[in-house]
């Protein structure tokens, strides 16, 4: 250890001040082992932000997928609302074809009726065609139909969390896109850390803690304590 001028003038240097000052410093230097963790952490680091540049290249690369996906659905959609209302068209149609004709039928019925009746001529062996409203194959349609629903929105996506151990914190697990590339590419990359615990969370943390403690104590006690009466009478029952 090195001192002012003044002293060292007065006191004068020794032979093993240099030898003393090499070893301070050898001393203070990393150890092998502490070199190898610095090293090792460094080039771990290194080794994450690339993996972390190369999934954020990743997953840019899909959001532009995502992006050229969901244009071609919007077309698709479109052609879909036209094909439903298209459809749809069809069907009032057809329903109103099927009772303008079950009205001419009746029609028909009703002039013969007529004219038997005002003439006096015997009754008409027509036979009755059924109703639209109780032929079979239609009802089954119809009540196809009536179970239809247009969708306003869905709820099948909604984000999905985890909890910690503790129950006090949450983070998301992406299940909610799971089977997609996107949920392989988050996989890969891995989920996120929780974030850490509030200084209250920790409070809360120890106070559970102590509480269990404190609870496995008594039920320790309580064990002792009884191992202890039954020792005591041994013929009786527990």
């Amino acid at each position: 250890m090195s001192g002012s001028k003044e002293v060292n003038e007065a006191v004068g240097a020794t032979e093993h001040d240099a030898e003393i000052a090499q070893l301070e410093r050898e001393l203070n230097q990393p150890s092998e082992r502490e070199q190898k963790a610095q090293r090792l952490a460094a080039l771990e680091a290194e080794r994450a932000a690339k993996r972390q540049a190369q999934h954020v290249a990743v997953a840019e690369k899909r959001r532009i997928g995502i992006a050229r996906a969901l244009g071609s659905i919007r077309d698709q959609l479109d052609q879909d609302e036209q094909r439903v209302v298209a459809a749809g068209e069809a069907y009032l149609a057809a329903v109103k074809t099927i009772n303008d004709r079950y009205e001419q039928h009746d029609k028909l019925l009703a002039e013969d009726a007529a004219i038997a009746d005002r003439f006096g001529l015997g009754a008409s062996d027509l036979a009755r065609a059924p109703a639209p409203g109780v032929r079979k194959a239609v009802l089954a349609i119809y009540d196809k139909l009536r179970g239809l629903w247009l969708a306003e929105r869905t709820d099948n996506y909604k984000p999905q969390v985890e909890q910690d151990e503790s129950g006090l914190l949450q983070r998301r697990t992406y299940r909610e896109i799971a089977g997609t590339p996107g949920y392989e590419i988050i996989m890969q990359a891995g989920l996120p850390a929780f974030p850490p615990l509030t200084a209250r969370q920790e409070e809360i943390v120890a106070e559970r803690t102590g509480n269990a403690a404190l609870r496995a104590g008594h039920a320790r006690d309580q064990a002792a304590a009884l191992a202890a009466e039954v020792g005591r009478h041994p013929g009786r029952p527990s």
